[in-house]
């Protein structure tokens, strides 16, 4: 299998001829609870967050409150404006973001989806993977949330 590393390491989809069936696939879903560390800066440049996400997938991450960059993956962030609580992302390794789209969750800045096409995993249905923030029920950003729809 070839893959171009300078576009993998931009967050770049690449091809790859990788067996792209849908049950193989190593979700990760994590509330990081801000990406940005005091002392040592961004969670995801630490070693530790490298080996969380270096066998997986697909990761969701929660309360990022900044956008997400990761290398070998697409990141897909959804982050409030104007405030520095909340924000989602969904991260994608690059061999097999081709077979995703981007869900229209324009009801709140605290929801991300996306679409895992049928015809590139080899499934039936489309497959939709959604991330959510819920603040807490005493936070000045909970808000009511119109049941969402998605297209």
């Amino acid at each position: 299998m070839m893959i171009n590393t300078a576009k993998r390491n931009t967050g770049q989809c690449v091809n790859s001829k990788r067996n792209r069936r849908i049950h193989d696939l190593k979700v990760l879903s994590w509330n990081v609870h801000d990406i940005r560390m005091k002392d040592e800066g961004l969670k995801s440049t630490l070693n530790d967050f490298k080996d969380l996400v270096k066998d997986t997938d697909v990761f969701c991450l929660q309360e990022t409150k900044d956008p997400i960059k990761v290398a070998g993956f697409r990141c897909f962030n959804s982050n409030r404006k104007l405030s520095r609580s909340g924000g989602v992302c969904i991260g994608v390794k690059n061999d097999i973001c081709n077979g995703v789209s981007t869900v229209n969750t324009s009801c709140s800045e605290d929801i991300i989806a996306l679409r895992f096409k049928r015809g590139y995993f080899g499934m039936t249905k489309d497959i939709v993977f959604i991330n959510v923030y819920d603040s807490p029920l005493n936070s000045s950003k909970k808000e009511k949330v119109p049941t969402a729809t998605l297209r």
